[in-house]
């Protein structure tokens, strides 16, 4: 990790571990001084991310049964890498100054294990607040395809669940789920709101980025699996 620089750090993070983690990320180095509110905005948009393993492995093989996720873990990473590109600063902006590292002690220990406890408070209680919110969406009349959606809207990890027990064709359903996905739902917004607190990025212009990516990550499922699937 001492060859890479926070920045880095905090992209590949957000990139291997899924939501929420690049908001951390980029929310903890805001805070540090170690980028600017400016950059953190822009980081948060494409580093925080639906990890590999769960667009492989849950959507992908459990949800979909699609053996071959790689093409399709391209078209949901691809957008966001294109972001990166177009958006994310070549040095951090104003060179803002990184705060002093604390060493090692009972009292740095502390504050770490706090913060994680306070974080993991936050996520648990999103998740709690959008499952009961699911549960609810399931009594409406609705056409269940509509419903199934409504559910990813709410709840990604519920609504791709759904639609791959509808046994929907995978040019209808892999294009929604990895769409999805891409967004987040509603709980991960809620869960990066949470832990973006503090640290003056704001929720909304994420939210309406990350809505772009997935339905350009659903463009770009569909039209592989169209063209080449």
């Amino acid at each position: 990790m001492n060859h890479f620089s926070p920045r880095t750090c905090g992209i590949l993070m957000g990139f291997l571990c899924g939501y929420p983690m690049g908001a951390i990320w980029a929310s903890s180095l805001v805070k540090s001084g170690r980028i600017s509110v400016s950059e953190g905005q822009k980081m948060v948009i494409f580093c925080n991310q639906p990890s590999p393993m769960f667009l492989i492995g849950y959507i992908g093989i459990q949800c979909l049964g699609i053996s071959r996720g790689l093409p399709l873990l391209v078209c949901a990473l691809l957008p966001a890498f294109l972001a990166a590109l177009l958006i994310l600063p070549k040095a951090p902006e104003n060179a803002p100054t990184p705060e002093p590292i604390l060493p090692l002690s009972l009292e740095s220990f502390e504050r770490c294990f706090l913060d994680s406890c306070e974080t993991l408070v936050k996520i648990g209680g999103y998740i709690l607040l959008f499952s009961i919110l699911a549960s609810w969406i399931t009594l409406l009349p609705l056409p269940e395809l509509t419903q199934a959606v409504f559910l990813g809207l709410c709840e990604m990890t519920t609504g791709t669940g759904v639609l791959g027990s509808k046994h929907l064709p995978t040019l209808l359903a892999a294009p929604i789920c990895f769409g999805l996905a891409s967004f987040g739902g509603f709980s991960c917004v809620g869960q990066t709101g949470g832990c973006l607190k503090g640290s003056g990025i704001r929720l909304f212009p994420y939210m309406i980025a990350r809505a772009i990516l997935g339905v350009i990550t659903a463009a770009l499922c569909y039209c592989y699996l169209y063209f080449l699937g």
